[in-house]
This record gives C-alpha cells, structure tokens and sequence, in this order.
C-alpha cells in the first residue's frame, strides 16, 4: 500500500479525521475566498480543482489548505498562477493522499505576506 495514503483522506467525503486534518476549506479566507472575489461570485463557488480538500497548521503556526485533484487543465493551472500573485506559495506534487492518481496541491501563506489567514 501507498505510505501517503494509509491513513487515509481527511476530506469531507472521506472521513478519516484525526492529526489536526479539518476536512474543507473556508469560503471567507484563504485561497478558495480569493478565487471567488476575482471571479465576483456572490455565492461561493468551489473551483474544479478543489477536490479532496483539506487543511491543517503547519508547524510555524500558518495554514495549510490541501486539494487532490484527478487531474488538471490551463484553466485550473492559471488559478494557481493567480494564487501565487496573491501572496500564497504553491506546490504540486505527484501524488495525493486520496488516491495514488490523485495529485496533491499544497498551497500556503507566503512567509512575509500580510495576507489574513
């Protein structure tokens, strides 16, 4: 078995809760709030890529946030570009928690912003 998925996906349709995993993410900060004011959604709306989403704190105190998409396309990909112009850092890496097809995005406060958590 996959070591990065043995103890399972925190997210919401998963269930596997524990070691400070909070299934989600906020509609009114972070980077799914700061999607939806660029686009002016007056109601929330969850981009594509956010699937298998998660959070937790980091060991310096900042959050988090986790998706585990199945795949990614352009549009998907400049959402992260304009994530990094808002002050967060972005990572993708080739295998997610969920599932061992999943890919894990990691995106995070960048150290220095002012951004609110």
């Amino acid at each position: 078995m996959n070591t990065k998925t043995e103890a399972g996906c925190p997210c919401w349709s998963c269930g596997h809760r524990g070691n400070g995993y909070i299934p989600g993410w906020p509609t009114t900060s972070g980077p799914q709030h700061a999607i939806n004011k660029r686009d002016g959604d007056t109601y929330p709306q969850r981009p594509r890529w956010v699937d298998h989403s998660y959070r937790f704190t980091s060991k310096t105190g900042g959050t988090i946030y986790r998706a585990e998409p199945y795949q990614l396309d352009a549009s998907d990909l400049a959402d992260l570009v304009f994530l990094e112009t808002q002050g967060y850092d972005v990572s993708i890496d080739g295998e997610g928690m969920h599932h061992p097809e999943t890919i894990r995005i990691e995106i995070q406060i960048k150290t220095g912003s002012h951004r609110s958590k």
